[in-house]
């Protein structure tokens, strides 16, 4: 057994405490080496695991290799065993830790570790010292008492959950009383979805959703009715933790370095990649040392090989010739490097090519390499071009070769290309076929005899027909003479001949048109006698055919004889003569309600607009644009049925008749704007239209008294004068019968004066610019009569106060 000499450790005697590592078998084979254990795989999932954290297996070059690591720190130790285990050789070695003892059951047992690396347990005696939290105290049968006057050494007790550490003031000790109600926060554990609580010192969970465990990448956790609930991510969802960035998620809520293998890297010809799905840990293979890649540039001069360690280099391999794709180059390899030699002249290349000894693929190297020349060709080998090119000299197209039969419509002549081919000649002229009504030509290169056209003269004044044979005549007007009113030319059989007009028919030509008759023949090509024909009439509509006889005659007087003119009327023969009507055929104007009877010659009608301004409706109306609008004094329902266009109170008027107080509706006066008398039209109180068409207070009265009343200062007509000095006037009743005419002229000259107008007759009160002239005043207009006041207030106070009242008797 292996001790540590340093603190705590020591090497106790006796046998190895070692364990061994076994082989491993597989197929029927097993190799020890330095560093481990191989067995043949594929790759290093095909190997089987260490079983420990002190060695890591892969695959190396087919083989399973074990390697040791220093994984001390990773190794799960067992608390108070009094043993340290590490890692030695790839193995776990336990150790003796004297240091690693059992925690003491405080006044009950005390525990040690012994040099052999067993445990030994020593009884707690009363009295001896001890610790209850980091507060000293004694042993006293079994129990750690901590002496206190009051609660301060109590605070550094560590009591039992859900009890709190007080002083007992009788007995001296600190002891424990039991807890109700949540524990302190530091005793709380934070994401239990719980409140850690006491009920009298029983320790219980009550349920907190909301103390929610933290989530990782790939864990989403929560709380339900106290229970953490967790929901893993889906596995390959990218994830970091710890040393692993990036990780992949493995669908269990960890966050793990591969799922499978193209979680760990992409694999190439040097180097393979694998993830071990127990451990979910990478794991890579390297191809041997001198494995030739796939990844290989044809024509290189180079292999590219594995290193054995995962990477590819380029050896030298001077069989990988370079090929340019030239075949006047030959690849040649020397240490490594591509380069090329010219392949000798007139080695053939590429399609019928031959290699200058340059290098360079061309058509040729002397001009009999191109081809034999011909007629129409001949060859030339262009060696100042690069690649040499074989030029093809053609004479021109169309050159002639030969003609051997001038009557054939073709020749031998040079084609585009140098070739010879027949072509059309179509300037020659082929054999004659012997017929005159067909000619001799060349079409495309064929003798052809097209028939000519019909008509086409042949011979002696014949001409072709439409057969092509030459003939007398295709048509009448091709044979001699003139054809008779009684006897005409014919071709028959293309034959000409003279055909007589029956006895009795009528000749063919010469007749008179219009004339009443026909001209007949005799049957012997000369004319018969006219004979009446009633359908050749006159072309003079009072002209007429007589009934028996070849004779023109007037037509009966009353005979229709209608001109190219509508509105003249309907015309008629008289005497053989065409005679006017003696009025036009439309009503015109005449003045009743329809104004749209007139002639219109454009369309031959009766629906014409009368002129304008023409009377309408016995006079009431008068036209405008084909309608009947009423006159003045007309009764109406808008200004549309009126001429003037003044509908005013239901009657045509005379004007637009403005104002409040006139009227176009007086009795007996209808369609004129006069004043509307008495009429309650006005917007103040008590004022009424008068006979001049103003709002006023009251009427117009009627003639004045006799006499001069004693209240007026002197008289005008029918119109009292009152003048009103200094305050003379109080109250004024105006006299009855009179219109009254109040002067206030000076200072307060009216002032506080009340005025009381006659009945039925004016009253006008006027105030001078002067102080307080008619301060005050009141004005009682009569119901019926004209009732003014004037006031020019242009000094201090001069209509101060004044009202006027109107519909007041005096």
């Amino acid at each position: 057994m292996k001790v540590f000499d340093g603190p705590g450790w020591r090497l106790a005697g006796g046998a190895s405490f070692v364990a061994a590592m076994g082989l491993w078998a597989f197929g029927g084979c097993a190799l020890i080496r330095e560093g481990g254990l191989e067995v043949q795989c594929g790759t290093t999932a095909d190997c089987p695991a260490t079983g420990t954290l002190c060695a890591t297996v892969s695959c190396d070059a087919g083989a399973c290799v074990t390697t040791a690591v220093d994984a001390t720190a990773e190794l799960t130790q067992a608390a108070g065993d009094c043993a340290l285990t590490i890692c030695e050789d790839g193995q776990e070695v336990s150790l003796i830790d004297e240091d690693d003892t059992p925690a003491d059951d405080v006044c009950v047992t005390r525990y040690t570790c012994s040099p052999t690396g067993e445990v030994v347990e020593t009884a707690y005696q009363d009295g001896d010292a001890c610790v209850d939290g980091s507060a000293e105290g004694s042993c006293q049968g079994g129990d750690c008492l901590v002496p206190c006057v009051n609660d301060d050494p109590c605070s550094m007790t560590e009591p039992m959950e859900c009890y709190r550490s007080e002083c007992d003031l009788v007995a001296g000790f600190c002891v424990d009383v039991p807890l109700t109600g949540p524990k302190p926060p530091a005793q709380q554990v934070a994401g239990d979805c719980q409140i850690a609580s006491c009920v009298n010192g029983s320790p219980i969970g009550v349920v907190d959703d909301l103390d929610v465990p933290d989530s990782t990448d790939c864990l989403i956790r929560s709380c339900n009715e106290g229970n953490v609930v967790d929901a893993p991510i889906d596995v390959g969802t990218g994830c970091a933790q710890g040393d692993l960035s990036p990780g992949f998620c493995d669908g269990a809520g960890n966050c793990v370095d591969c799922n499978g293998d193209g979680d760990c890297g992409t694999n190439t010809d040097c180097q393979q990649f694998a993830c071990d799905l127990t451990a979910h840990v990478c794991m890579v293979t390297n191809t041997p040392a001198n494995t030739a890649t796939t990844n290989q540039t044809p024509g290189d001069c180079k292999e590219e090989r594995c290193d054995g360690m995962g990477n590819a280099f380029q050896a030298n391999l001077n069989t990988d010739t370079p090929d340019d794709g030239n075949d006047c180059h030959i690849g040649v390899c020397n240490a490594g490097t591509p380069s090329f030699d010219n392949a000798p002249a007139n080695t053939t290349c590429g399609t019928n090519g031959l290699c200058d000894g340059s290098g360079v693929c061309g058509n040729c190297n002397v001009a009999s390499d191109c081809g034999m020349d011909s007629a129409c060709l001949s060859w030339t080998c262009n060696t100042s071009a690069n690649p040499n090119v074989c030029v093809p000299n053609y004479q021109p197209s169309g050159t002639v070769v030969s003609n051997a039969n001038p009557n054939d419509c073709v020749r031998q002549v040079c084609n585009s290309t140098g070739g010879v081919v027949t072509a059309p000649f179509n300037s020659e002229t082929p054999l004659d076929d012997g017929n005159p009504c067909t000619g001799e030509v060349c079409v495309a290169g064929n003798p052809t005899h097209p028939q000519l056209p019909l008509n086409t003269a042949c011979g002696s004044g014949n001409v072709c027909s439409a057969t092509g044979v030459c003939v007398q005549c295709n048509n009448p007007t091709q044979c001699p003479g003139m054809d008779q009113p009684c006897a005409t030319k014919a071709c028959t059989a293309n034959s000409c001949t003279i055909n007589n007009v029956p006895a009795g028919s009528a000749a063919v030509s010469g007749q008179t048109p219009n004339d009443c008759a026909t001209k007949t023949c005799n049957g012997s090509g000369n004319l018969g006698p006219d004979v009446s024909n009633l359908g050749d009439v006159p072309v003079d509509p009072c002209q007429a055919c007589q009934a028996t006889t070849p004779f023109l005659t007037n037509a009966p007087n009353g005979t229709a004889c209608p001109d190219t003119t509508f509105c003249d009327g309907a015309e008629t023969c008289q005497g053989g003569v065409c005679t006017a009507a003696s009025s036009g055929p439309c009503q015109g104007p005449d003045a009743d309600t329809n104004c749209a009877e007139s002639c219109v010659e454009s369309t031959d009608s009766c629906n014409g607009n009368d002129p304008n301004g023409s009377s309408c409706n016995a006079g009431n109306g008068t036209c405008d644009a084909g309608a009947c609008l009423g006159n003045v004094g007309q009764s109406c329902g808008g200004g549309s049925q009126c001429y003037d266009g003044n509908c005013i109170d239901g009657y045509c008027c005379d004007s637009g008749c403005g104002g409040t107080c006139m009227a176009c509706n007086i009795s007996g006066s209808e369609g004129q704007c006069l004043p509307n008398t008495y009429a309650d039209e006005c917007s103040t109180p008590g004022e009424l239209c008068n006979s001049s068409g103003v709002c006023a207070c009251g009427l117009d009265p009627p003639a004045p008294a006799p006499g001069t009343p004693s209240v007026c200062s002197s008289t005008s007509g029918n119109t009292c004068i009152i003048n009103c000095t200094n305050g003379s006037c109080g109250n004024i009743n105006c006299p009855a019968g009179w219109d009254c005419q109040v002067s206030c002229t000076t200072n307060n000259g009216c002032q506080n004066a009340t005025i009381n107008c006659p009945d039925d007759y004016a009253c006008n009160v006027s105030c001078s610019a002067n102080s307080n002239a008619c301060a005050g005043l009141t004005l009682n207009c009569s119901a019926e009569g004209s009732c003014d006041l004037t006031c020019n207030d242009t000094a201090s106070n001069a209509c101060a106060g004044v009202s006027q009242v109107c519909g007041n008797d005096a």
